[in-house]
């Protein structure tokens, strides 16, 4: 992951973003220490809120030190999701399923969401989502900006630098609407862009035969010519008015 310096003006890094399609770039301190991990939604807030003259540390939201939250394997049993019968419930959804607490650290994943990131869930389960963007593990966190928004987001994450995954972020709240944790469902949304794209090659493709003749033979060899009807008007137009030889 690329680095930046918290004394940098967003102006300074937001060509990062922009230019070199960069979703997340951990942040340094002065002395060198890592205190966290500055991410798009941060610098297009800066945008929006006409903060780009700001320091980044001034910007930065989500902040990794070494006091950071995190669970022992007791507090994640405590929360039940890896209980009987929830956890084969879990485990049986064709979808992925990532759940965190209220401070944003992942408290289970089901094994769809493992088989479709590649992500163990010894890797993610106890750690703050935090520190899963700053290790590379994903390059933004839906979990964090609904913690933020405390509402519904949804989202395309880069995994392992290529695949991608939409996720969809969900606030469950307790019954005096205090937030209990974020519920976000995974898929793999890969394939379905590969299609698209060519989709869109196909229809481009279709575009230009409408566009032009094609002379096609009869004898199944390649085109002869393939002319536009701009093209063809301008070649009636010269051949009427090109000079002709004279015969005497």
């Amino acid at each position: 992951m690329r680095h930046i310096r918290e004394t940098q003006s967003m102006a300074e890094v937001r060509p990062l973003f922009e230019q070199q399609d960069v979703g997340a770039v951990e942040v340094f301190d002065n002395v060198g220490q890592a205190i966290g991990v500055l991410t798009q939604t941060d610098v297009e807030t800066a945008v929006r809120e006409a903060r780009l003259d700001n320091p980044v540390g001034e910007c930065l939201r989500y902040r990794v030190t070494g006091d950071s939250p995190s669970l022992d394997i007791a507090d994640v049993s405590s929360h039940g999701f890896d209980h009987e019968p929830l956890r084969s419930v879990l485990n049986a959804l064709h979808d992925g399923v990532y759940i965190t607490d209220a401070r944003g650290i992942t408290v289970t994943v089901n094994t769809a969401y493992e088989r479709l990131t590649g992500i163990r869930r010894d890797d993610v389960v106890g750690r703050h989502m935090a520190d899963l963007v700053k290790a590379g593990y994903i390059s933004k966190s839906v979990s964090l900006e609904v913690i933020r928004e405390r509402r519904p987001i949804t989202l395309v994450q880069s995994i392992r630098d290529h695949d991608k995954i939409l996720v969809s972020g969900m606030p469950l709240l307790d019954s005096e609407g205090a937030l209990r944790y974020v519920i976000t469902s995974v898929r793999d949304v890969t394939e379905l862009l590969r299609a698209k794209h060519a989709q869109e090659q196909l229809a481009q493709i279709r575009r230009m035969r409408e566009a032009y003749d094609v002379d096609v033979r009869s004898d199944g060899q390649p085109p002869r010519l393939i002319v536009s009807p701009q093209s063809r008007e301008c070649y009636e137009l010269a051949r009427r008015i090109a000079p002709r030889k004279s015969r005497y």
